[in-house]
């Protein structure tokens, strides 16, 4: 799969929103910044930011936005330092002795399942540094001009080239499939 095959969404529903509880099996945690455009699209180009739509990138430990807006008097500053979305609700992404982590609660309806047949759950992070939308939007601004074009096709020729489904480690496993890099993994029993 190249990673520009993915469509650029321009509505809120077609994005997920940061959960701090999941209850259905189509909700996923999905950490990353949206931002809109004049025309109310989604937009990665630093040049078109209007509105900040999302925000939950996991904030390092110990940050404190409000220790940048006591040292910078400055509305850019105090616009970087706000937790927009649903983020903004979350104590982990609020309050700073909690920054750095996420916890998020899993609630499974065993109405819905066959929970005999049910051991364990089994959640995944993986980190994908370039999402196939930023990608896609890379390469649809490549009619610009001369010099970016030269560029975007680039970036365009070494996207498209590189199989990232080969990248093994010392043991044969996949350090990275589907442009997305494994962290950890988690398993715990049903309670």
């Amino acid at each position: 799969m190249l990673p520009c095959e993915e469509p650029v969404a321009n509505d809120t529903a077609e994005f997920q929103p940061h959960y701090q509880t999941i209850t259905q099996e189509d909700q996923v945690q999905i950490y990353q910044e949206l931002i809109k455009d004049s025309d109310g699209n989604l937009t990665t180009s630093f040049l078109r930011r209007i509105e900040d739509v999302k925000d939950n990138r996991l904030r390092p430990k110990g940050y404190n936005p409000q220790v940048f807006v006591n040292l910078f008097d400055s509305p850019f500053i105090q616009a970087l330092a706000e937790t927009h979305g649903q983020a903004a609700f979350d104590p982990y992404y609020t309050d700073p002795s909690l920054t750095g982590a996420d916890v998020i609660e899993y609630l499974i309806n065993p109405e819905n399942i066959n929970i005999s047949a049910v051991h364990d759950i089994k959640v995944t992070l993986y980190n994908q540094s370039i999402p196939p939308f930023y990608l896609q939007e890379r390469f649809r601004d490549a009619n610009r001009g001369p010099a970016e074009k030269d560029e975007i096709e680039r970036l365009y020729y070494i996207t498209s080239h590189l199989n990232v489904d080969e990248l093994t480690d010392d043991e044969g496993n996949p350090v990275m499939k589907d442009w997305k890099l494994f962290i950890t993994s988690e398993t715990g029993l049903l309670e």
